[in-house]
Order: structure tokens, then C-alpha cells, then sequence
């Protein structure tokens, strides 16, 4: 497997996302690169059986999976270089926007805005 240097920048950039979220950490048994060998933390692991990497991954996999992935499709077409990628991005963080609240209205007896907003 290759990988040309845009995908390397968003492995390094998704990789320092993780790391400053203490999902992973660096565990400086290479001492000519120390920070370049990580492992995952038992946050990691609980974000990985929750499939929810943030508070707000959590609220949308509460309404629903896909909005999970949806949110996870954005991000990807945001920091692609494909010629529609931006086009892309704004139609799915539109959907986001617009989804969940039509979806969770009316669950659990609390409207989505509840679900979605902290009091």
C-alpha cells in the first residue's frame, strides 16, 4: 500500500487529532523517533467499542449509526482535493444539520434539540 503526500498529511493531521484527544499516545521506545510510534489508551478502546470519538459522535449514534458516518463523510470530502469535494462537504454537513432533529424529535419523550443541546 502507498500513499501520496496529501494522504500522508491527513494520516498526520488525524493522527495528531487522536493523540490530543488521548485517544492514542506517543510511547518513546524509538529513541531516533520517539513521537512517531503511538498506541491506542483505554479511552481509545472505549471510543472504539462505543463508535463514538467525541460527545457529539455520542449524541448522534444515540439517534442514529448513520449519522455517525455521515458526520465521518464530511470531514473526508473537507479535506479531500477532488474537484467536487466542497460541494460535497457542504451537502453532507447540511444533512447532518438538518437530519437529526427530524429524526430525534419525539424519541425518548424529549425532542432532538434536548438530545443535542445540554441544559
Amino acid at each position: 500500500m502507498t500513499f501520496d503526500i496529501e494522504e500522508r498529511a491527513q494520516a498526520y493531521r488525524c493522527a495528531r487529532e487522536l493523540q490530543d484527544a488521548g485517544l492514542i499516545v506517543a510511547e518513546y521506545h524509538d529513541l531516533t523517533n520517539p513521537e512517531e510510534w503511538r498506541v491506542i489508551t483505554d479511552d481509545g478502546r472505549e471510543a472504539l467499542k462505543r463508535g463514538a470519538l467525541d460527545p457529539l459522535d455520542a449524541v448522534l449514534g444515540a439517534l442514529s449509526p448513520a449519522f455517525i458516518e455521515m458526520r465521518r463523510g464530511a470531514w473526508r470530502a473537507a479535506n479531500s482535493s477532488l474537484p467536487d469535494a466542497q460541494r460535497q462537504a457542504a451537502h453532507s454537513a447540511r444533512e447532518l444539520v438538518n437530519q437529526p432533529p427530524r429524526f430525534g424529535a419525539g424519541r425518548r419523550g424529549q425532542s432532538a434539540a434536548k438530545l443535542l443541546i445540554p441544559e
